[in-house]
């Protein structure tokens, strides 16, 4: 069973798409760690 070619590029580009997001969100919660923790140490 072979999906349409054209359907498969589409999921592929959606799938890196959130991929992307994730990431990104990903990095803003370490940074978001980071800055309380300096907060923390500072306070």
């Amino acid at each position: 069973m072979r999906s349409h070619p054209k359907i498969a590029k589409n999921d592929f580009l959606a799938l890196t798409r959130i991929l992307c997001i994730l990431q990104k969100k990903l990095q803003r919660k370490v940074v978001d760690l980071e800055e309380i923790q300096l907060f923390s140490i500072y306070t």
